[in-house]
C-alpha cells in the first residue's frame, strides 16, 4: 500500500493463484480504478504484488516471482520487466518480497526472500545488488532511513537498520522487539512518518497478537506499542484533512484503519 501525489491510496495484492491487482481508492474507500494482471511466469508460490510511490502519478510495483514495473494511476499504463533477465544470477526459488525507493539517489530497491537486495534506477535499469549481513535471512519489507535500509526480517523474527554499501551491508542497530504476553513476534511492515518517527507491524507465528510499534527518529528507542486488528497487513502514512495519519490495511477483511500519529 502506498499513497499517490494527489492523496489517493494505491493498494496491491493477489486475486487468485495467478492474478494480482492494482487498485486506486480515495480516502472514503471508494474504488477509482482497478486493474487485474495475469502473472506471465509459472511459479510454485501464489502470486502477490507489492508497491511503493515513485513520483507524480507513477507507482513502482513488484510481483512474485521477479516482475518489476511502473504503473501510472492516471492512465493505467504499465511497463514491466523481469529481474531475472537483467541480473547475472537469479537462483531457482528466489522471489521478490518488497519494494521501496531512495529518492536521494533516484533508486528503486527490491527486497527478496534472501540476503540479496536489488537496486534499479527510475527507468527500471538494473544497477547493482547489496548483500545483507549474515544475521539477516530476508527482506520481507524494506524502506530507506537516513541513507540506510530498514529491514523487516520475517524469517529471523527481527528488524534491523543496515548500511547500503555495495561491498556488503553492515548492521547499524537491531530494533527492540515488542513484548506482548511473552510471544516471540515477527516484523512484517515498516514505514517512516514525515516527522521522522518509525512505525512497524509485528505478529506471532499464528499471525495473531498483532501490534503496531513506534520508534524514535534514530530507531534506537521503542516509544509506544499498541494492539491492532490481527488481519492488519501493511502500513503507510498520508495527509488526511490536512494532518498526517497512519493508514493500516487488512489482508482479507477489506478494512482500512486511519490513526492519528502519537505525539512524542
Amino acid at each position: 500500500m502506498t499513497t499517490s501525489s494527489n492523496g489517493n491510496i494505491v493498494m496491491t495484492g493477489s486475486v487468485s493463484e495467478e492474478e494480482s491487482h492494482i487498485t486506486v481508492i480515495n480516502m472514503k474507500g471508494e474504488i477509482l480504478n482497478q486493474n487485474v494482471l495475469n502473472r506471465n511466469k509459472t511459479f510454485w508460490l501464489r502470486v502477490d504484488r507489492y508497491c511503493c510511490n515513485l513520483r507524480g502519478f507513477n507507482v513502482i510495483t513488484v510481483c512474485i516471482p521477479d516482475e518489476i514495473g511502473i504503473y501510472n494511476i492516471s492512465d493505467s499504463s504499465y511497463q514491466k520487466k523481469n529481474i531475472s533477465d537483467m541480473v547475472k544470477t537469479w537462483p531457482e526459488g528466489r522471489f521478490v518480497w518488497s519494494v521501496t525507493t531512495n529518492p536521494a539517489k533516484n533508486e528503486i530497491i527490491v527486497g527478496t526472500n534472501s540476503r540479496e537486495v536489488y537496486v534499479f534506477d527510475y527507468q527500471l535499469n538494473y544497477s547493482h545488488n547489496i548483500i545483507l549481513p549474515d544475521v539477516i535471512r530476508d527482506s520481507y519489507d524494506v524502506t530507506v532511513h537516513n541513507g540506510n535500509l530498514l529491514i523487516c526480517d520475517y524469517e529471523s523474527m527481527s528488524s534491523y537498520e543496515v548500511t547500503m554499501m555495495t561491498s556488503g551491508g553492515k548492521v547499524v542497530y537491531k530494533f527492540t522487539k515488542p513484548n506482548v504476553s511473552g510471544d516471540d513476534l515477527k516484523p512484517y511492515s515498516v514505514c517512516i512518518g514525515m516527522g521522522g518517527f518509525i512505525y512497524m507491524l509485528w505478529h506471532d507465528d499464528r499471525q495473531e497478537n498483532t501490534v503496531l510499534t513506534q520508534y524514535s527518529r534514530d530507531g534506537r528507542q521503542l516509544l509506544t506499542t499498541m494492539s491492532v486488528d490481527d488481519d492488519a497487513s501493511c502500513i503507510t502514512t498520508s495527509i488526511v484533512d490536512g494532518e498526517e495519519k497512519l493508514l493500516i490495511a487488512t489482508l482479507t477483511s477489506g478494512k482500512m484503519y486511519i490513526y492519528g500519529l502519537v505525539p512524542v
